[in-house]
């Protein structure tokens, strides 16, 4: 089943809050085509079931029950399934904005993005607190199958309230197996991605051969490095494009020239550039 329902509607992306279900078979790689994500509100998951791994900051997880993920606006991440299996969680997508007509709403948000940005993406919570947002979760999608907006919206509220609490303590979760030198690999390509970067440069800098270096990196990101690296890119570019012209974009995102970078984005995101610019003027204006 996959359940998707915007509980609240608006025309700005920042007010917006969305609800979604995931539970299902999933098929090795199913993630594969998402590749990188990066959205423009808050990102909420409650993890239900499922062995897959994802990607944040150059670590990587593997959430088992109840686990709850938390990313800030804007924040790059992945998704990895190595094997075929089935998956189940709850996702929560906030706008930056979307409590603003609720009292104390503005505080709300901004401890949820103090807490967002920091280092912690996942969070473990008590058996007690796992069974209070499992609830919650289905509350909220009991709410909106009975068309009961206001409540599913309420839901969501004593949701992040919640998770407000959880973020406040130490309730990290390990970070699942993955190599020094992948960590290694995706920590350069995120502070060196606007330079030329090739396979055997990047192993060169690591100290290992280009075959290892593509073997491992694949096998534990689910991708190529010159496929993650052209994501990276590209998703960057996504961010600057709302405050810089596309020739520069281009430059700063280590792009070799603006036709290449076009027809890269438009694939991407099913787009050019400059009407990706458009949409983003037209939202906010």
């Amino acid at each position: 089943m996959l359940y998707h329902y915007p509980i609240v509607k608006a025309d700005d992306s920042d007010l917006m809050v969305e609800f979604c279900h995931i539970d299902e078979n999933a098929v090795r790689e199913q993630w594969k085509k998402e590749r990188l994500i990066c959205l423009d509100g808050f990102k909420i998951n409650i993890f239900m079931e499922g062995a897959f791994s994802v990607f944040v900051d150059g670590k990587a997880y593997t959430p088992t029950f109840g686990d709850v993920c938390l990313l800030a606006p804007n924040k790059i991440h992945s998704g990895h399934i190595a094997s075929p299996m089935h998956i189940n969680y709850f996702q929560l997508d906030i706008g930056r904005r979307a409590f603003d007509a609720l009292p104390c709403g503005d505080m709300l948000m901004k401890k949820l993005l103090l807490l967002a940005e920091g280092n912690l993406s996942f969070a473990k919570p008590s058996e007690r607190n796992i069974n209070s947002f499992v609830d919650l979760c289905f509350a909220i999608e009991s709410a909106i199958e009975n068309e009961d907006m206001p409540v599913a919206f309420a839901k969501c509220v004593e949701l992040i309230s919640k998770l407000c609490e959880l973020y406040g303590k130490d309730t990290a979760v390990p970070t699942g197996h993955i190599s020094p030198v992948t960590k290694r690999a995706i920590r350069y390509i995120e502070e060196n991605f606007g330079s030329g970067i090739t396979l055997e440069c990047l192993a060169g800098r690591l100290g290992v051969s280009a075959s290892y270096l593509s073997r491992i990196f694949k096998h534990e990101v689910g991708m190529g490095v010159h496929a993650y690296l052209t994501e990276y890119r590209i998703i960057k570019s996504a961010l600057l494009l709302k405050s810089h012209p596309i020739a520069q974009v281009c430059y700063l995102c280590g792009f070799a020239d603006s036709s290449h970078f076009i027809s890269v984005f438009k694939k991407h995101y099913s787009m050019t550039p400059k009407q990706y610019m458009k949409r983003f003027q037209d939202y906010t204006e």
